[in-house]
């Protein structure tokens, strides 16, 4: 599960855009970490891995889950 947990991030990274992460952290009053890119290119990688992982059991994507979110992004 690691892996995919690192090709999620590793693409994120990859699609990360300076300009826009700056301006999520002017939106927002509280301060984010943000990789900075367009809801739309979030939504294409989500859906993408999404397919390698929608038989896996609740537990499983759960856990999937929390490990994504322990990078604060």
């Amino acid at each position: 599960m690691n892996n995919i947990i690192d090709k999620i991030r590793g693409e994120l990274k990859d699609n990360a855009d300076k300009e826009i992460a700056k301006s999520a952290r002017r939106f927002f009053k509280e301060g984010i970490k943000t990789y900075g890119m367009k809801t739309s290119v979030a939504d294409k990688i989500a859906k993408r891995y999404w397919l390698g992982v929608k038989e896996l059991s609740k537990d499983e994507i759960f856990s999937l889950c929390e490990e994504l979110t322990v990078s604060g992004y």
